[in-house]
């Protein structure tokens, strides 16, 4: 998210403790529930496609100078003594609890604006832990629907590379890696990402702003898409064995 995150927390941080001073809840959850309607929304306008295909150069293996093989999401992709292309579908993912939420939160904007369910009282008679986790779930459907739109709006305009991993990290909780890529100007750059404790994987796919390479994320950081890859002979190639 790059830092959006911040923003539309503290937004809604302060849209709830105005609610609270007002003791009317539909401070809060009106703009929520308008604001993650409008970022499932804009997710669609902003890329229409729901799934695709790109291919990147993947150079022939030259003696003792290149690995025999690559692995990333744990399938091989190994090096030949010609030029192949590396073909990386992607696919939108998680659609049902995308809509699931935006579902949830036109309902409730529709029932607070139409005046059948007021969300006054709810100030009122609520112990303080069920108002937490009431306040608490609307901003984890905020930053879920921000991710998504995040990711829509950073994928058509990134450039993909290999990516080297450079240390791993077990983590408590959840596993990451450090890793190294070079840019389009051929300058190396860097990053942090998640990564699963049981894979064999030696390298990632890195997607990068062209105009600015320090914004880049693995294909593994992606919630919201699922990315194929498989390699095919160069056409190039194709034609001078033909011929």
């Amino acid at each position: 998210m790059f830092g959006s995150g911040w923003f539309v927390s503290i937004a809604y941080l302060i849209l709830v403790c105005v609610s609270l001073v007002a003791q009317d809840l539909r401070y809060a959850f009106v703009p929520a529930a308008g604001t993650i309607v409008l970022f499932f929304l804009s997710g669609f306008a902003v890329f229409r496609r729901v799934g695709g295909a790109f291919a990147i150069p993947w150079p022939a293996s030259l003696d003792g100078t290149s690995p025999s093989e690559v692995v990333i999401q744990g399938a091989p992709l190994p090096f030949r003594g010609y030029d192949q292309d590396l073909i990386i579908t992607f696919q939108v993912r998680r659609l049902p609890e995308l809509l699931g939420v935006a579902s949830l939160a036109t309902l409730t904007l529709t029932a607070i604006l139409l005046g059948r369910v007021s969300a006054e009282p709810l100030i009122h008679g609520f112990s303080l832990f069920r108002l937490e986790i009431l306040c608490i779930a609307g901003w984890q459907f905020l930053i879920l629907n921000l991710r998504w739109l995040s990711e829509r709006r950073f994928l058509p305009g990134s450039h993909v590379t290999l990516g080297q991993i450079v240390s791993r990290d077990p983590g408590f909780v959840r596993a990451g890696i450090t890793y190294q890529f070079f840019d389009d100007e051929n300058e190396r750059r860097g990053g942090h990402g998640p990564f699963k404790r049981e894979t064999t994987d030696n390298a990632v796919l890195v997607f990068y702003d062209p105009k600015d390479p320090d914004r880049n994320m693995t294909q593994g950081a992606f919630r919201f898409h699922r990315f194929d890859l498989g390699l095919i002979p160069n056409q190039g190639t194709t034609a001078n064995q033909d011929k």
